[in-house]
């Protein structure tokens, strides 16, 4: 394997991981999965919560991706 489609299996990887993690904060809100699997009491949907958490979680990723791309080129 050549060092550009390593790279490239590494920013898929990294991507996936954190769309995987924003889909876990809406399926939350929707869900209420901790009222469901923890027996926590329900809580109405809060959308500005999980537009805050994909938010940080999508600078997180940016950064992550940007320094992987920089280090592997």
């Amino acid at each position: 394997m050549n060092k550009r489609m390593f790279v490239k299996q590494i920013i898929l990887f990294e991507i996936t991981a954190y769309s995987i993690i924003i889909f876990m904060f809406f399926a939350d809100e929707i869900f209420d999965l901790p009222h469901y699997l923890l027996g926590a009491p329900a809580t109405p949907i809060n959308w500005t919560e999980s537009y805050m958490e994909s938010g940080f979680v999508t600078v997180l990723a940016v950064i992550t991706i940007v320094q992987s791309y920089l280090r592997f080129r």
